[in-house]
């Protein structure tokens, strides 16, 4: 994606970038790979690939890390919104009619992870602290559909939205608690 996604622009700070989400329609091409029984889910997810596998996963990777503030507070927003653990997950493959200059973002909630049977994918979901970090997957979908390549970042909030979002969070934390998040494994 080095070479789809330009230089982020100037004027502003990187924060003040919108990250925008395609809805879903990021995800029709993984649904096989994400979701499927034609394989076994080490078959149909893999963790295994270096970043270096793809130009577009390359130049992905390197634009999370230049946005990773403003990614880190839409992620937190989203858990905030959705009251539910997750995940932003983005196709390196995907390129939004919308948005044709921006990587486009979907949040995946734990309930949809577990239905993957991807142990990391749940863990990763499960375990973070959504009042420090938020998860990034981004994925590449086969030629084939029918496998997909996983990379995972953890990105960590601004101290000052920490700080501001500290008791809304807490909250949202304090109910989840009260839920359990089994980890099914295919």
């Amino acid at each position: 994606m080095k070479e789809l996604i330009p230089a982020i622009p100037t004027g502003g700070t990187l924060g003040d970038l919108p990250i925008h989400e395609s809805k879903g329609a990021a995800l029709v091409d993984a649904q096989r790979a994400f979701f499927g029984t034609h394989r076994p889910v080490q078959q149909r997810i893999l963790w295994t690939l270096s970043k270096d596998h793809d130009p577009r996963v390359e130049g992905l990777m390197d634009w999370i890390t230049k946005m990773q503030w403003a990614l880190a507070k839409h992620g937190v927003r989203r858990f905030l919104d959705t009251r539910k653990r997750g995940a932003l997950v983005v196709n390196a493959g995907y390129i939004s009619p919308y948005h044709p200059s921006q990587p486009v973002f979907d949040w995946m909630t734990f309930d949809r992870a577990q239905v993957t049977g991807d142990r990391i994918l749940q863990e990763s979901i499960a375990t973070y602290d959504p009042a420090t970090t938020t998860v990034v997957f981004v994925f590449l979908v086969s030629d084939s559909y029918a496998s997909a390549a996983m990379w995972r970042r953890l990105l960590t909030l601004p101290p000052s939205i920490q700080l501001s979002l500290s008791i809304p969070i807490e909250s949202v934390k304090a109910e989840l608690k009260k839920k359990t998040h089994v980890i099914h494994v295919k």
